[in-house]
């Protein structure tokens, strides 16, 4: 029988020493769980203006319409900058100027994307016809606020769109 005054449990030092190994775990794969984080943060932001384009070029071409992608909001207009990371929306240009004005409909919404640089050429929108082609042709380069880790989607002229790990000449996707 043991005596009453011994305690159960663990010590401070072996306490002390348990919370040294697992902080010493934490440290060392935190890196690689924030890379991850980063990464599939990246792949999603794709993914959403892959999702985007098919649907603008959908709707132009099931209705025989013109629709414009562009940087901004149905409440402020399409934005004259490079940077999506704004956010974007599609919308069927009725008069062909390339303008969201009253009357035209909305036809998608994405939010802002924190943390992570979209960017596209001049001019400032993508505009698909009523058979699918747009113009201009280019490609979207998602990337971390970092600039260490890029994704292209790039859309060629047909109004086809593909997601790549590198630009369309090959190299690694420039994040500028």
């Amino acid at each position: 029988m043991r005596p009453l005054n011994a305690l159960n449990g663990f010590s401070t030092i072996e306490c002390l020493i348990t919370l040294a190994i697992i902080a010493t775990v934490m440290l060392t794969g935190f890196p690689k769980f924030t890379k991850l984080i980063i990464a599939k943060r990246t792949e999603v932001t794709s993914t959403r203006i892959f999702e985007s384009l098919y649907e603008a070029r959908g709707y132009a071409v099931n209705a025989s319409a013109v629709v414009i992608l562009c940087p901004g909001s149905p409440q402020r207009g399409c934005e004259s900058q490079i940077d999506w990371s704004i956010g974007w929306f599609s919308f069927v240009d009725i008069n062909r100027n390339s303008k969201f004005e009253s009357g035209e409909t909305v036809l998608s919404q994405q939010t802002p994307i924190k943390r992570l640089i979209v960017r596209w050429r001049t001019p400032f929108w993508v505009r698909f016809k009523p058979f699918g082609d747009l113009w201009p042709n280019g490609h979207f380069a998602i990337c971390d606020e970092n600039r260490e880790y890029g994704i292209a989607v790039v859309v060629h002229r047909t109004g086809r769109a593909r997601i790549s790990s590198d630009s369309p000449d090959g190299q690694k996707v420039r994040c500028e």
